[in-house]
Order: structure tokens, then C-alpha cells, then sequence
């Protein structure tokens, strides 16, 4: 499939840790720019998360974590910041 599809990645800065949706909400500007109309978009949030528990050593369990959203067609009328909030709502780690 060579040419027909993009892939965009953001990071977050260097050691700076976000919840997802605090991260989320701090890339949505710069994700939104990266659509186009007349395009099938879907969002992927792959997350690096750390449970420490709470025992007196600290010990911790770190997982990586995969959430993605349904694809959506992107059209010249779609509103982009009612899709993000759509994606948002419906993306797993919110409920």
C-alpha cells in the first residue's frame, strides 16, 4: 500500500509524563493540522503505563498500552473539533 496512506507520530517532550487525555489535549492542535479532506483518519494512542503499587519497596508494573478509535471519514464540512472530542469519548481509558 505504498503511497496510499500517511502515518504522523507525536511524542510527548523528553521525560515529561501525561495521562492520556491530558496528552491528548495538548497534541489536538497539532493532529488536527495533519488532516485532510477527502481522507479515512483514525486514531492510535500508544501509551507507556506505569502502575506503582503500594507496598514499601515501591515495586511497579509497566505496560505498554494500545487504544485506537474507529476510522472516520474526513470531509470538507466535518467539524474536526467535534470529531476529537467523538474520538476522545469513545477511546477506552475514559470510561
Amino acid at each position: 500500500m505504498k503511497g496510499f496512506a500517511d502515518h504522523h507520530t507525536i511524542k510527548p517532550p523528553t521525560h515529561q509524563k501525561f495521562d492520556p487525555k491530558t496528552f491528548l489535549m495538548t497534541v489536538k492542535q497539532k493532529a488536527l493540522e495533519k488532516l485532510k479532506p477527502q481522507t479515512k483518519v483514525r486514531l492510535v494512542l500508544i501509551a507507556r503505563m506505569e502502575l506503582i503499587l503500594p507496598v514499601e519497596d515501591g515495586e511497579s508494573i509497566i505496560e505498554m498500552k494500545n487504544f485506537q478509535s474507529k476510522t472516520e471519514i474526513i470531509l470538507e464540512a466535518t467539524n474536526l473539533d467535534e470529531l476529537w472530542i467523538k474520538w476522545l469519548n469513545k477511546l477506552q481509558f475514559f470510561k
